[in-house]
């Protein structure tokens, strides 16, 4: 049986007889096998697993969605105006010690899948709001309601140094029909 020396399994050594068993029980690995075969030390293991950490940033995304009246089944979005859709963006990426943007999604091309932008810090309300408002525009809309944001950073543990951060913008894009009332009125 082969093993490969960045193997997850948990190994219960048998002292007496030199095999190391795996967590599911049905097979066995002889260790003075292992030691032959010469995996590399723990650190270097371990240095590898750390360096290889920041390629999880390839998951970094930007997202732009777009939900036509056709999709809105006769819905109004805001009164005393026509709608044109709904409009959703998001951005997220990978800071190293929380603040220090190292790969994020590339809000100028947004979609999956699209290589990260490196050492740019694109997550942010501001630039999505411009991203949905440009949006909106393109599509003939004169009103924005409900703009709403969403901010979510948290650590990840595993990384022992990278924070995941992310900003949600979603609005509604319509075209008034009359004279718009303000909320004060």
């Amino acid at each position: 049986m082969v093993v490969t020396w960045l193997s997850i399994s948990v190994l219960r050594f048998a002292p007496d007889h030199g095999i190391a068993e795996t967590d599911e029980g049905d097979r066995s690995v002889d260790v003075r096998e292992v030691k032959r075969k010469g995996w590399p030390p723990l650190h270097i293991r371990t240095g590898i697993l750390l360096m290889s950490t920041p390629l999880l940033g390839l998951w970094s995304c930007a997202t732009l969605q777009v939900v036509t009246t056709e999709h809105l089944n006769g819905q109004q979005l805001a009164p005393n105006a026509s709608p044109i859709a709904h409009i959703y963006a998001d951005n997220w990426g990978w800071y190293l010690f929380r603040f220090l943007p190292f790969m994020t999604g590339n809000v100028n091309r947004p979609g999956i899948p699209r290589l990260p932008v490196l050492f740019t810090d694109n997550v942010r309300v501001d630039v999505l709001v411009d991203k949905v408002t440009k949006e909106s525009q393109k599509l003939g809309a004169t009103l924005i309601t409900d703009l709403r944001t969403r901010e979510r950073t948290y650590w990840m543990p595993w990384t022992l140094i990278f924070w995941l951060s992310e900003y949600e913008v979603s609005a509604n894009a319509s075209v008034p029909i009359g004279p718009i009332e303000s909320p004060g009125q």
